[in-house]
């Protein structure tokens, strides 16, 4: 789906690509959400040696290999603490939103395919939250909708809905200057 496509979802939509149930049984929805959970903290705690700021050579690799389990540098970083550290380069955001869409795009609408889902917009929030940097070719409205999804997911962690509702906010708020980066 490209990003024309996107940006013209209407809210259920939007909704479905999220992966988010609509209508779905409720005994379903809660074990899905603790499924959700569970997968997204162990995703989210999962490690890997830190990029030096700037370094564009390898970082995609970095990032496959902290998402897949695969490292084992002696500097180590968890991806919650990148995800959420305002110091976290754009190289590196970049790339970890590129992995979770490619994820994201090649999972079937389950617990795998939301927290790809969850982490590509948590490196987009980052972005512009702390670099007030686009890092997607989403519209802001679009973006908004999404954060605000998420933000009613009971699995979210509070850190996540934290930046979460900062980055909806900023989407809300902010005039956007033509000189905002924007890249995909």
């Amino acid at each position: 789906m490209d990003a024309d496509a996107v940006r013209k979802l209407p809210p259920k939509g939007s909704a479905q690509l999220l992966g988010l149930a609509v209508g779905a049984d409720e005994s379903l929805c809660r074990q899905d959400d603790e499924t959700t959970g569970e997968l997204l903290r162990s995703r989210l705690d999962r490690t890997w040696q830190d990029l030096p700021p700037g370094a564009m050579a390898g970082s995609a690799s970095a990032v496959v290999q902290l998402l897949d389990g695969s490292d084992s540098g002696p500097q180590q970083r968890r991806l919650r603490e990148v995800l959420t550290d305002p110091g976290s380069d754009l190289v590196v955001l970049r790339a970890i939103r590129k992995w979770a869409k490619q994820q994201a795009q090649h999972t079937d609408p389950t617990a795998e395919h939301v927290v790809a889902l969850t982490i590509y917009f948590a490196a987009i929030a980052n972005a512009l939250v702390y670099h007030r940097a686009r890092i997607t070719t989403a519209s802001y409205e679009a973006l908004e909708r999404s954060f605000g999804q998420l933000l009613e997911k009971h699995w979210m962690p509070g850190f996540l809905a934290q930046l979460f509702g900062r980055a909806r906010q900023a989407c809300k708020s902010w005039e956007r200057p033509s000189a905002w980066e924007h890249s995909t």
